[in-house]
């Protein structure tokens, strides 16, 4: 019985470690990070040019020109995504709060604008990604994987940033060639989180085993009592 009881305390104290890690429990301090809600929105099945449609997209702001999708083609999260190209090259800006010297994880996937595959000779989407200081160059490959309207093979791409202040600005801004007009780099799912520092693990960690030796301790003064 001893050793069934310790078991059992030491499987609580793990399975809520696991409900209040930092991990499972991050905060994604990015607003409309799929992109769901804004300003004139399409319909299912259509997209809108920004600007030049009325439409806007909640929480961001839009440089030069993008293409607000949803449902034209398949999205990674929810209905909605955005072409960084609309009938030029455009961005996406979002401040976020932060706190100075905190590390954070910035998360996004990209694709490629599927209307594009056909024309293998004005070359790959490609944008820069910026977060504070640290900034992030990348392209995709759109030809390889064969996207279509209905399987965009979005990937996942990740930027490590330290804040150096309150507020940070995330930035994602095409660099495809004017050449390819409309046919830009996908972006969706966008998220933010803070990364947990190793102090506040170990603290976790040793709450956690204390909790363990508690619920132990508990179960031993009830053998005691009922014996």
């Amino acid at each position: 019985m001893k050793t069934r009881s310790l078991g059992l305390a030491a499987a609580a104290a793990l399975a809520f470690l696991g409900a209040a890690s930092p991990s499972s429990a991050s905060v994604n301090l990015i607003s409309n990070g799929s992109f769901e809600f804004g300003v004139n929105d399409a319909g299912l099945g259509g997209f809108q040019t920004i600007p030049g449609s009325g439409a806007s997209i909640n929480s961001w702001l839009v440089g030069g020109s993008v293409d607000w999708i949803n449902g034209y083609w398949q999205a990674q999260s929810g209905t909605h995504s955005v072409d960084l190209n609309g009938t030029s090259i455009g961005s996406l800006q979002q401040t976020i709060t932060t706190v100075a010297g905190q590390a954070y994880t910035l998360t996004f996937y990209v694709s490629g604008n599927p209307d594009n595959v056909p024309n293998p000779g004005t070359g790959n989407p490609t944008m820069s990604v910026s977060a504070g200081g640290t900034q992030m160059d990348l392209g995709y490959t759109i030809f390889k994987p064969g996207n279509s309207l209905a399987s965009m093979n979005w990937d996942l791409r990740t930027l490590n940033f330290t804040a150096t202040g309150t507020s940070t600005l995330i930035s994602f801004g095409s660099t495809t060639p004017e050449g390819n007009c409309c046919y830009g780099i996908a972006l969706d799912n966008v998220a933010v989180s803070a990364v947990p520092e190793l102090s506040t693990w170990a603290m976790m960690l040793l709450g956690f085993a204390g909790i363990g030796f508690l619920a132990y301790r508990k179960s031993q003064k009830m053998k005691l009592v009922s014996a």
